[in-house]
């Protein structure tokens, strides 16, 4: 993961700048003696969950996207906290996508500080929505830049930011992205909402490592050997992904359009997973043959993607008393898809 995180892969530059993805996610742990002491388990009204939770912020590639560093922290941590553990992978020539959760003032004077580049997916309803986004939604505007107050202890420093106007969401409502990239004429309005969409990568990675790597079926009972199968489930994943995206560019797809089966992938990898890391040292042209033949047979299967699919973001369980709001949103998914069709 250290290499990755300092190689940046052919191709995977946007106007010069490599482009990074954070993002966080909760992890369900075995309720272990051993665990219990490092991770807490959840509690509500209702009250105390039965296993630990954990949560695991993780920076990917924005392109090719192999998990690059990942922290870990309590399931009450904040996730603005986590990030900034994250912020010294990051240098100036980076730029990092960050989602609603992890943004605000105090998170942009840090990226600036740090002197990183960040294109953030604001808050736009409800009650936390900031001052200078409700004025720039009012304006009508397409981008603007603007001065940010931040205050940080007893010290106050204004922040010059650009705000940029996106497309509506599935839910009709604003999209505004905060960036501190402020050359309209290099970083065009068009360009970073376009850009942006790459972010949901790092919600692609995390459904292999929950869903095709199972990662919280865990086997180990103790802290050391649940970071163990962590950071093995987060190396195949780096791996595939690396393999994965080297047949990308040799099969010439549209990746926008076209990608080797991930799931293929994979097992490629666990085909081969005893030659990469077994005992016996290989040379450098038996690793380049390696490589080689894992690339090829990579590219065999290849995953069409289905443009034009959307869901509403909830749950499908079956409703109860708890989730009777759902079937209200789903009706009206269901009614808007249906007047699109007509």
């Amino acid at each position: 993961l250290n290499q990755a995180a300092v190689e940046t892969p052919r191709g995977e530059t946007w106007l010069g700048l490599n482009l990074r993805i954070a993002d966080g996610t909760k992890l369900v742990l075995p309720r272990t003696e051993d665990i219990l002491k490092v991770y807490d388990v959840p509690k509500s009204g209702s009250g105390e969950s039965h296993y630990p939770q954990a949560w695991m912020m993780t920076l990917i590639g924005g392109f090719c996207y192999q998990p690059l560093a990942i922290v870990m922290g309590q399931h009450k941590d904040s996730e603005r906290d986590l990030f900034r553990k994250l912020m010294h992978r990051l240098s100036g020539n980076d730029l990092v996508l960050l989602d609603r959760g992890l943004g605000g003032g105090k998170i942009y004077l840090d990226c600036v500080t740090n002197k990183f580049s960040f294109i953030h997916r604001a808050i736009t309803s409800g009650d936390t929505v900031a001052g200078y986004i409700v004025e720039f939604l009012e304006k009508n505007k397409k981008s603007d830049v603007v001065q940010v107050t931040v205050k940080d202890g007893k010290e106050t420093t204004t922040l010059t930011l650009r705000l940029v106007r996106g497309p509506k969401d599935s839910e009709k409502k604003p999209i505004v992205f905060v960036t501190n990239l402020l050359d309209e004429s290099l970083y065009t309005s068009a360009s970073i909402c376009e850009l942006y969409r790459q972010r949901w990568a790092v919600e692609t990675q995390y459904g292999r490592v929950k869903k095709l790597l199972k990662v919280e079926q865990f086997h180990a009972k103790k802290i050391n050997g649940i970071m163990q199968e962590i950071y093995a489930n987060l190396l195949v994943i780096s791996l595939a992904s690396a393999i994965e995206y080297q047949a990308s560019l040799q099969l010439k797809l549209d990746r926008t359009k076209k990608i080797p089966s991930f799931k293929a992938v994979v097992e490629v990898v666990r085909r081969h997973l005893n030659a990469i890391i077994g005992r016996k040292q290989i040379s450098f042209e038996e690793s380049i043959m390696l490589a080689e033949k894992m690339i090829e047979e990579a590219g065999r299967i290849i995953w069409t993607k289905q443009p034009g699919r959307s869901y509403p973001r909830i749950s499908r369980q079956p409703l109860n008393k708890w989730t009777q709001k759902r079937k209200g949103k789903l009706k009206e998914f269901e009614d808007a898809k249906q007047s699109k069709l007509n």
